[in-house]
């Protein structure tokens, strides 16, 4: 069944670049792209009962289109558009489970808007081409589980993501995890309010999203301390709530939010916590961000990404006055109240080390994860994120998340 022996086509030759069209029928044996050499060809088709597997380090480029009415699985594997002229469609049906799990644009790409049709991706979405756009159709979901949290590679200056894109942040809360407990979150896109992204527009959706109580409006139930608050440097309290639910949920200097588990848990003590994925659906950030830190004291910053960024690379961006140290949340630790616990890390070297602590290094801020950024100049400072700065890889990352 591999796709690279000869033997296995019926012209004896594996397709290449100057095959024009490959057909996959059913089979008894059903062709795997698992290795290197990566295949290249224009149009793909796949017949009933033809079943087309990607995987392990497997690439295949496609330079036309797809037509599929077999089985073309990705969830391991990667593709990669190509082509050099127009734009070439893609729509979810074509995948197994409607998902890819590294997706490559070398060519203007538009994701089909057909209802119910969204393409997930459990890992990375690059571009090939500095000049490539992808258009989403607003069906696009960058997929977070326990086992992933998928990323957006950086973009060139001509690369341009439209449209809306679903980011998700699984949770680990619940049995055998950790227990309801406050997260220090980011918000990588803008367009949606907090009722209709966290809170899941009131709905109750299994794994999905989670109660927010507090003082005002929309609240799932009242409660005198806010579930949601932000810092507030210049506050003398350092954190508030919000008040409004309806209200936009972007904030470049994140929050935190006490996460009970998904939206079938409620406030009460005795509710078993479960794990949970928080979503947002709006416009990506984009290219350079930059978020303004305060002239004295701490700031909070949220990574703007839909991605790991490589904190090496941040602090060598920041204005000269921020300090070089950075604090971050991390509730898989409880603390002395059970909720959580903040750890610093100090550069040492080429590296950031967790003080007090064991000297492991993290140089990484997680998708979806605010931290703390400290100035003691007196004057303004900021935090810059360039398309740079993002990671290029899930492993090794400190799991505080999970």
């Amino acid at each position: 069944n591999d796709w690279n022996t000869a033997a296995n086509w019926s012209d004896n030759q594996v397709p290449s670049a100057i095959c024009n069209e490959v057909f996959i029928p059913a089979a008894a044996y059903s062709p795997v792209l698992n290795n290197t050499p990566m295949a290249t060809i224009r149009d793909l088709h796949i017949f009933s009962g033809g079943v087309l597997t990607i995987n392990g380090t497997g690439l295949l480029q496609i330079s036309g289109t797809i037509s599929n009415a077999g089985v073309l699985d990705v969830t391991d594997g990667t593709i990669e558009f190509n082509g050099t002229t127009g734009t070439q469609p893609v729509d979810g049906n074509l995948f197994k489970n409607h998902t890819v799990k590294n997706l490559v644009v070398s060519n203007n790409v538009n994701v089909a808007t057909t209802a119910n049709d969204t393409l997930n991706i459990i890992g990375n979405v690059t571009f090939g081409s500095p000049s490539a756009i992808l258009n989403t159709g607003n069906n696009l979901t960058l997929k977070s589980t326990v086992n992933s949290t998928a990323n957006v590679g950086p973009l060139a200056n001509s690369n341009t993501i439209n449209g809306n894109v679903t980011v998700e942040r699984y949770i680990n809360i619940g049995p055998g995890n950790h227990a309801k407990a406050w997260e220090f979150l980011a918000t990588p896109v803008k367009g949606q309010s907090v009722h209709d992204s966290w809170m899941e527009k009131g709905l109750t959706p299994a794994g999905y999203g989670t109660q927010i109580t507090g003082t005002g409006t929309g609240f799932d139930l009242s409660s005198p301390a806010p579930s949601m608050k932000y810092y507030d440097p210049a506050s003398s309290t350092s954190w508030t709530g919000i008040t409004n639910t309806g209200n936009e949920i972007y904030n470049a200097h994140g929050y935190m939010l006490f996460v009970r588990g998904d939206r079938t848990v409620n406030g009460s003590s005795v509710t078993t916590a479960n794990p949970t994925t928080l979503r947002i659906t709006g416009q990506l950030n984009q290219h350079q961000q930059t978020i303004t830190a305060a002239a004295s004291g701490f700031t909070s910053v949220g990574n703007p990404f839909a991605s790991a960024i490589d904190m090496r690379k941040v602090m060598v961006d920041k204005s000269a006055n921020v300090d070089d140290f950075f604090t971050i949340w991390n509730s898989n630790d409880a603390g002395n109240y059970g909720y959580g616990k903040y750890f610093t890390y100090l550069k040492s070297g080429t590296d950031y080390i967790s003080v007090p602590g064991d000297g492991t290094p993290n140089n990484f801020i997680q998708s979806g994860q605010a931290f703390f950024v400290q100035n003691t100049s007196g004057s303004a400072g900021s935090v810059t994120f360039n398309e740079t700065s993002k990671a290029t890889a899930n492993s090794g990352f400190l799991t505080v998340f999970r």
